[in-house]
């Protein structure tokens, strides 16, 4: 008693109520119902008389050296505990009648009436389990990981998982129910009606339908079972890449017999998906049904349907039908140059092809798996400018160039014209004076110091440039003999080809090429300088002054014994570094606007709430020179931001122009040599073999 009293719960109420019922009734035997079966009740007083769980049965139970009751004791406990229906009272009267001594009884004095069964469902191949699971063929399902992994988004999650499923075809039944609207309802002892049982209707899910007239649950297409809170769905056994450029087909092992699809199954899976018919792989189909079918080994994954990629366009490509390439000769095996081989002027005559231009070519779209356009790459077209001395075709897929006119070819910022050559026969001295000419130009001699020599197409100067002299070539320049002299000034429009530069300082938009050697020049390109290897024994030697390029400086030999400074340097265009300047400079004006107007304000710019404070009191008119100052500010705030991010821009493609760009040195470089990409330079302490110079994440790289 004292440790029943101890424990603090509603049970040691209990306990100590059945204690004093003990007591009361003088220490009669009193079992506590929780004590009992599941099926008994507690008897009433003195009587052994229990009811079943369910109410269904009133079992009088009388021991060995117990007395039979009397039937109206009996009728009075069954009264006293409710029991009104199914009163049976005969086993007792037998008992009475025929006593037999020193045997215990139990009898059925009341017994209710079992409802009828009104819905039977009776499901084909699956068991329902106590768990609320399910099973078939010995294998329970593992219904929460099958969408997980239909629905991946990854490949290799589908390939490292692998859970058993159960497949079902078009018009496989999943079940059948069975109702009997004529069954009764039930009543227990007590009287209360028991409405007919009834199974729990399964419901009908994605691709499940119910059948009201054969009452069944049937499959509608292919696809594995999956069962959610009573409603049966058939998943599509597909993957659809997370890029919805492929479909896959997904081979899971199988509980039961196996069931597989026949190829107008996939394709009705495929197209109630939404995969329209272009991206279905059908001979892939095919393959994988039959080799199901035949019980061949088949992958996990197997392709079905695929996105009709997108069919790029191509460029429009321009090309000369003619040489002009070879102005500063041809090019042997060992990189030396064949001066005989010399084209530097190249004329045609009327009617001839000039050029070809492939016409540009659209793109074809693509589409995915549902339908949605994937754009394909439009080429770009190329414009090319013409004027009356070229005649233009037009073929299905070309543009041809034939020249209408006799005279020299000159294609230079994609402008294609046939120019009149001006020839000059000699020296350009004090007896033909300075020449500016609106045409190609030849001059069979050299330029003497001091003259100057203008171009509008190309230029060609069989001779020598010396010092002093001034050299304008609108197009491109080929000079025989070389160029000599510090005070010597060339600007290139286009390529420049000559046999050496000396002191001389040359300007070229395009490459420049010399057959032999630079020395103590100074060298701007914005293209490719190369510097080759010839016949002389001086020949591919860059040594001493700086040689500037936007692209690319190839030599075999840079610098000298001498230690003369010699400094290769890769920079961009200076159009974009001179934009680059006035985007910093406007960026300074708009910064120290702002600090004007910030000096002008009697409040913080940055702090919103003070300055709706210091408005707020103000009247209209009082209020628009703050108002006006803040629009300024905001206008320039803006610009500001705007010029920010145009520099950064200009920023990447600096970076993008050194890290593309590159210093080839074929075989040895000379102490004292500085390498030079952007702002970053190298001095170089010691000699070198070949290297190949690079920018890369900030540093000057050699390999």
């Amino acid at each position: 008693m004292n440790a029943r009293c101890g424990k603090k719960s509603i049970d040691s109420l209990d306990d100590l109520y059945l204690e004093s019922i003990k007591k009361k009734n003088n220490g009669a035997d009193y079992k506590s119902p929780g004590l009992l079966p599941e099926e008994e009740q507690t008897p009433l007083n003195e009587l052994n008389l229990r009811l079943s769980a369910d109410k269904m049965e009133a079992i009088l139970r009388v021991g060995a050296a117990e007395r039979l009751p009397a039937l109206p004791e009996v009728e009075t406990a069954l009264k006293k505990l409710g029991v009104n229906t199914g009163i049976d009272l005969e086993p007792l009267q037998k008992a009475l009648a025929s006593p037999v001594a020193g045997e215990p009884k139990a009898m059925i004095i009341a017994q209710g009436r079992r409802p009828g069964r009104r819905r039977t469902v009776i499901y084909n191949e699956l068991q329902r389990l106590s768990d609320g699971g399910w099973a078939a063929g010995g294998f329970k399902f593992d219904f929460a990981r099958l969408p997980a992994l239909l629905t991946a988004s990854e490949r290799e999650m589908i390939a490292h998982d692998s859970v058993r499923v159960m497949a079902l075809k078009p018009g496989d039944i999943i079940a059948h129910i069975e109702e009997n609207f004529e069954a009764e309802p039930g009543m227990d002892i007590l009287g209360k009606e028991i409405p007919p049982l009834e199974d729990s209707m399964p419901e009908a899910g994605q691709n499940v339908e119910f059948d009201h007239k054969d009452m069944v649950l049937r499959a509608v297409t292919y696809g594995y079972l999956l069962v959610e809170n009573e409603v049966f769905k058939l998943l599509p056994p597909i993957w659809i890449t997370p890029d919805k450029m492929q479909a896959f087909y997904i081979n899971l092992p199988q509980i039961g017999g196996p069931r597989y699809p026949e190829p107008e199954d996939i394709e009705l899976l495929l197209e109630d998906i939404g995969v329209v018919e272009a991206c279905r792989v059908k001979f892939l189909i095919h393959k994988l049904c039959q080799s199901l079918k035949d019980g061949k080994k088949t992958a996990k994954m197997v392709k079905i349907a695929a996105a009709i990629p997108p069919k790029p366009g191509r460029d429009a490509e321009f090309s000369l039908e003619i040489e002009m390439d070879k102005k500063a000769g041809e090019l042997r095996a060992d990189g030396s140059i064949d001066l005989r081989e010399r084209n530097a002027v190249v004329s045609v005559n009327e009617g001839m092809l000039v050029a070809r231009k492939k016409l540009v070519k659209k793109g074809k779209n693509g589409l995915d798996l549902f339908a949605k356009t994937i754009k394909a790459y439009d080429g770009r077209d190329l414009k090319i400018s013409t004027d009356a001395s070229i005649r233009v075709e037009m073929e299905e897929e070309n543009a041809l160039y034939y020249a209408a006119r006799t005279g020299n070819v000159n294609f230079i910022s994609n402008s294609l014209t046939i120019t009149d050559i001006f020839k000059v026969n000699g020296d350009v001295n004090y007896e033909t004076g300075n020449l500016d000419v609106k045409s190609a130009l030849v001059i069979t001699g050299s330029v003497f110091p001091g003259f100057k020599v203008q171009a509008r197409g190309n230029l060609e100067i069989k001779g020598g440039v010396e010092n002093g002299a001034q050299i304008i070539a609108q197009s491109d320049l080929i000079i025989g003999r070389g160029i000599m002299g510090s005070d010597s000034r060339i600007i290139v429009m286009g390529n420049l080809h000559t046999a050496f530069i000396q002191d001389a300082e040359i300007l070229v938009r395009g490459n420049a090429v010399t057959a032999s050697y630079a020395f103590n020049a100074v060298i701007r390109a914005f293209g490719s300088i190369s510097i080759l290897k010839g016949q002389h024994k001086k020949s591919g030697r860059a040594a001493g002054g700086i040689i500037c390029s936007s692209k690319e400086i190839q030599a075999s030999t840079a610098g000298s014994p001498s230690n003369a400074e010699t400094t290769l340097a890769i920079k961009p265009e200076p159009e974009l570094l001179r934009k680059k300047e006035l985007i910093e400079d406007k960026i300074d004006q708009c910064r120290e606007g702002m600090v004007r107007i910030s000096r002008t304000l009697p409040f913080e710019l940055t702090h919103e709430d003070e300055i709706k404070s210091f408005l707020a009191p103000l009247s209209a008119e009082k209020k628009k020179p703050f108002l006006k100052l803040l629009t300024i500010f905001n206008k320039i705030l803006k610009e500001a931001q705007s010029l920010k991010k145009e520099r950064r821009q200009i920023n990447e493609e600096i970076e993008r122009i050194l890290e593309d760009a590159r210093i080839r040195i074929t075989e040895h470089i000379f102490a004292g040599c500085t390498i030079q990409f952007g702002d970053h330079k190298l001095l170089l302490r010691e000699e070198m073999g070949p290297q190949i110079f690079k920018y890369q994440n900030g540093k000057i790289i050699s390999q």
